[in-house]
């Protein structure tokens, strides 16, 4: 059996980070900032420990309950996060 030998590359980490993957999106969330996708008219916001997603027609659905949930984790995996001031 080889030893193979796997290696973190720190400057990716920190450039996905600032790219604003979900890793950077997460960590604001906790935060209590409120995330979106520059290309959304709503926001997600972190309440009682559960996402909450403000929709552009002014609902506010349990990411639980969302109608689409392949939709809901594409975006999820999308890099762009941006926080909402």
């Amino acid at each position: 059996m080889s030893n193979i030998k796997f290696e973190v590359d720190q400057k990716n980490i920190e450039t996905e980070t600032e790219s604003g993957c979900w890793s950077y999106a997460w960590k604001m969330l906790k935060e209590g900032k409120k995330v979106k996708l520059p290309s959304w008219d709503g926001y997600w916001q972190l309440e009682c420990g559960e996402i909450a997603m403000h929709l552009k027609d002014g609902r506010v659905v349990n990411i639980r309950n969302t109608d689409n949930i392949v939709f809901t984790f594409d975006n999820i995996a999308k890099c762009g996060w941006i926080v909402v001031e």
